[in-house]
C-alpha cells in the first residue's frame, strides 16, 4: 500500500479519537475557550452551527466539523449525539462515552486529495465518502483511549471493530472489519477479491485488519499490503 493508502486506513480512528478530545473539551469549557484550546493543543479546528445539551450529560451538536489544514484531513457530520455518563465515570476516574454521528463525510484536501491511490481502502476512505452513520463507544482515561463497538455504514460500505491507544499514545491495538456491498465489490478486479477480500454469508466482501504494537509502526505495517504492490 502506498503512504496514502497507510494513511486512509488511520486516518479514521485518528479523527474519531480528536472527535472525543474536542467533545470533552466543549463540555468542560464555554464554547469559544474550547475551539481555541483544542486548536492549540491538537493542531484541529472545530466548528459547529448548533449545541444541545443537559445535566445529565446528553449533548447533540449540528453540522460539526473538524479539520486540519498541517494534515489535510477533514470530518463533517450533520448531527452528532453524544452522553457522557457522569456518575461512573467519575466512580472509575475514567470518561465513559456513547456516541453517535449521522451524515458523516471523512476526506482530504489539497495534495492529499489528489493522491489517489486505488487500493481497497480508497473506497472506504476517498474524499467525498459519506457513512449514513458512524456509532462508537469511548473509554478514556489519562494515558489509554479505547474505541469500542465501532459500527459505520452507508449503503455499500461498513466499518466495524474496536481499537486503543495505550501509553499515552505509544501503543495502539486494532482489529477493524471492512466490507464492500456487493456492486462496489464488482467493480474490483476479480485477482483483488480473492487476494484481499473474503465473502461474507450475507453477500458482501470483507477484509480484517488485526495490529498490536507501536502506534509509529502502525501505519509502516501496512505500506505494502495493498492489492497494487
Amino acid at each position: 500500500m502506498r503512504k496514502t493508502a497507510g494513511r486512509k486506513v488511520t486516518v479514521f480512528l485518528i479523527v474519531i479519537a480528536v472527535l472525543s478530545a474536542a467533545v470533552l473539551g466543549v463540555l468542560c469549557f464555554f464554547d469559544g475557550i474550547a475551539v481555541a484550546g483544542i486548536k492549540a493543543f491538537t493542531g484541529y479546528s472545530v466548528s459547529f452551527d448548533s449545541w444541545k445539551k443537559d445535566l445529565s450529560g446528553r449533548n447533540q451538536f449540528e453540522l460539526l466539523k473538524i479539520w486540519s489544514d498541517e494534515k489535510r484531513v477533514f470530518l463533517h457530520a450533520d448531527s452528532v449525539e453524544l452522553f457522557l455518563d457522569i456518575g461512573a465515570s467519575v466512580k472509575a476516574r475514567k470518561v465513559y462515552l456513547d456516541m453517535v454521528m449521522k451524515g458523516v463525510e471523512l476526506g482530504f484536501t489539497g495534495e492529499a486529495a489528489r493522491s489517489q491511490d486505488d487500493s481497497v481502502y480508497d473506497l472506504f476512505f476517498g474524499t467525498g465518502k459519506k457513512y449514513d452513520i458512524i456509532k462508537f463507544f469511548i473509554e478514556w482515561d489519562r494515558e489509554d483511549l479505547y474505541i469500542k463497538n465501532i459500527d459505520a455504514g452507508s449503503r455499500d460500505l461498513k466499518v466495524s471493530g474496536d481499537c486503543a491507544f495505550l501509553d499515552n499514545g505509544k501503543l495502539a491495538e486494532m482489529d477493524i472489519k471492512f466490507s464492500l456491498g456487493p456492486e462496489i465489490a464488482g467493480e474490483l478486479g476479480p485477482d483483488v477479491r480473492e487476494r484481499v477480500l473474503f465473502l461474507d454469508d450475507d453477500g458482501w466482501y470483507s477484509t480484517i485488519i488485526t495490529y498490536k504494537g507501536s502506534a509509529v509502526l502502525l501505519q509502516a505495517l501496512y505500506l505494502f499490503s495493498s492489492p497494487e504492490n
